[in-house]
Formats: C-alpha cells, sequence, structure tokens
C-alpha cells in the first residue's frame, strides 16, 4: 500500500518500522496501564478487537468490490 503511495522502499520500510515500534510501546503500556484494573481489562480487549475486525473487514470489503474489475470472467456471487 506504501508503495502504491509513491513511497521508495526505503520509506515504507522505515514507516512499517516506526509502526511496530510504537505498537510495541502501546502494548506495554496497556498492559502496565491494565495490570490493576480487572474491569478496564475486559473494555480494553473488546475494544482492541473490534478496531481489529473494523480494519480486517475494510481490507477485505475493498479487494472484494475490486474483484470484478481486476478478474472480469469470475462471478463474484456464485463461487462454485
Amino acid at each position: 500500500m506504501l508503495l502504491k503511495a509513491g513511497m521508495t522502499i526505503k520509506q515504507a520500510f522505515m514507516c512499517n518500522l516506526l509502526s511496530a515500534a510504537l505498537q510495541l510501546i502501546g502494548v506495554i503500556l496497556g498492559v502496565s496501564m491494565g495490570a490493576g484494573m480487572d474491569s478496564a481489562c475486559e473494555w480494553l480487549f473488546a475494544f482492541a478487537a473490534g478496531i481489529f475486525l473494523y480494519v480486517a473487514l475494510v481490507d477485505m470489503v475493498s479487494a472484494w468490490l475490486l474483484l470484478p474489475h481486476t478478474l472480469p470472467n469470475i462471478d463474484r456471487y456464485n463461487m462454485g
């Protein structure tokens, strides 16, 4: 996606590395903040799961909608 946006391979790699580092920091902060709050952990996990589902579904639906344009001979409703 980043390469399609016009980034070089080095820029895309650095953006992904920064994203991974910030995710690690977020996990450490989230676990340390949620260690004493059991009820908040349930809400935090539900929120995180919802975000992951949203991102995955947005990616899948956009790819599914583009499928007939890239592969015109495949009927997306008849998978058999």
